[in-house]
């Protein structure tokens, strides 16, 4: 992208063909990469598209890989507050959910390993003193 510094890599291939990637740093699980979550996103906007397969696949993957930290779905609530129960209703076929009440009920149900110890984040952000330091050079 033009005009923006920082250093070249390679996204892993499921990550290279998603039609969209979310960039999420986040100070406890540190910065993480999500595939298709521009669809994700615009599901949380216009909970209409649970009527769609491809959306409600999307969300359940979200909700039962246990590699996907509960991070992603937390921001989206949060984000869209007015949205969100709907969203989860319709996915979950449970007409009395709340994000308020029930999404961290959910979030634990559905990811027990995240819950069972301290996260640890998936990639550290560190400055260039640090990364010379780390490397040995002083």
């Amino acid at each position: 992208m033009p005009g923006l510094d920082f250093p070249a890599f390679e996204l892993p291939s499921d990550l290279a063909e998603a039609g969209t990637v979310g960039v999420i740093y986040d100070p406890i699980d540190g910065l993480n990469f999500y595939a298709d979550y521009g669809m994700l996103r615009d599901l949380f906007a216009d909970p209409d598209l649970t009527g769609r397969r491809r959306h409600q696949d999307l969300l359940r993957t979200y909700l039962r890989e246990e590699s996907i930290a509960p991070l992603p779905i937390r921001r989206l609530a949060a984000a869209h507050p007015e949205t969100a129960d709907t969203v989860f209703r319709r996915l979950l076929r449970k007409p009395g959910f709340t994000w308020a009440e029930h999404g961290e009920e959910l979030l634990r149900g559905r990811k027990p390993r995240y819950y069972a110890q301290e996260p640890r984040p998936g990639v550290f952000v560190i400055g260039e003193r640090l990364g010379e330091l780390a490397a040995g050079r002083r």
